[in-house]
């Protein structure tokens, strides 16, 4: 094999191995989420049950594919330096398993924002319309390489796919900030009644937990949109950008069933009982000079020790101390 041909190999497929086994790692974690998912959440709802499956199988079958591209050029074709210009279509075919699973997972959370917002149309829509216009770039630039499948066209789309990057970081940031002011909102809305009837305790120790996973999830694929912008133009005419595209659907799944799953750890964090101070109750009075033994003290002089009842699954209190 040339010189040149070597520099192509370590541009194009070798940058696309790497990225190989950064995605092996996170669709591992993939596959033991999506075990958790059904082991935790048999009783949920069919839908969301699809939709895991949906998304586990999509990723396992881009996986498989580009494993099979990494192996049919570095491996099977090796020496053959006319192959390298070409790209096989079945790895060309890898962006519609990207970003399928990526629009399933956004409307996941689109859903979640509409039950939040309480059926607010023109949030829920706007994003929705960011959403579509990143899986509809996405399209084109799956089409515009399955015509022309060489690597020449991968350098040629960057342009679009510098958009989709920069479109898909916005929305993730969007979606991200959403939920997060509608969760912040309902903790505002639970810290401002000190009713200890109502059940704001626990529920705000709850809300907080989610607030925090809403913001560590949308900043991590926000993330990866800007790493593929960085890898566009810091090096546009290798493969870089594309391994690291890879990684976009597994990692957004993962967000998805960490988010699913996390309901487990809310669910302890309901069924655990409060631990309180008992309430202690003293009346002081003026020492008696001499009391009989077969004579009850009155009853200032008795010392009250009354606990607080717990709290039920609901949060709100049995009695009042």
């Amino acid at each position: 094999m040339s010189a040149a041909a070597m520099s192509e190999v370590s541009q194009t497929y070798g940058a696309i191995f790497v990225g190989l086994l950064f995605e092996a790692f996170l669709q591992g974690l993939v596959t033991v989420q999506t075990f958790t998912y059904f082991l935790n959440f048999a009783d949920d709802p069919c839908w969301i049950k699809t939709l895991v499956a949906t998304v586990w199988t999509m990723n396992t079958t881009h996986l498989c594919l580009v494993a099979h591209t990494v192996y049919s050029k570095l491996v099977t074709s090796w020496g053959n330096d006319s192959a390298l210009l070409v790209v096989p279509q079945l790895f060309n075919g890898e962006f519609a398993l990207v970003s399928v699973p990526t629009l399933l997972c956004q409307s996941f959370l689109l859903q979640r924002i509409w039950v939040l917002s309480r059926h607010n149309w023109l949030v829920t829509g706007t994003l929705a319309l960011g959403c579509l216009a990143g899986f509809f770039l996405e399209v084109a630039v799956m089409v515009q390489v399955l015509l022309n499948a060489v690597v020449a066209e991968y350098q040629r789309v960057a342009r679009q796919v510098i958009s989709g990057a920069v479109l898909l970081a916005v929305v993730d940031l969007v979606l991200a900030l959403t939920l997060l002011v509608y969760l912040r909102r309902n903790d505002i809305t639970l810290g401002s009644d000190q009713s200890i009837h109502k059940p704001h305790r626990r529920t705000r120790i709850i809300l907080q937990k989610i607030m925090k996973y809403t913001i560590a999830t949308g900043l991590l694929t926000s993330i990866l949109s800007f790493a593929i912008l960085a890898a566009i133009l810091l090096s546009p005419h290798s493969f870089i950008y594309v391994a690291v595209y890879l990684l976009y659907g597994p990692l957004y799944t993962n967000a998805l069933l960490a988010n699913l799953n996390l309901r487990a750890e809310l669910r302890r964090e309901v069924d655990r009982p409060l631990t309180t101070l008992a309430t202690l109750s003293v009346v002081v009075a003026p020492p008696a000079p001499c009391i009989p033994h077969d004579v009850v003290p009155p009853h200032e002089d008795i010392v009250f020790l009354e606990p607080m009842k717990r709290y039920d699954s609901t949060d709100t209190a049995i009695v009042t101390v």
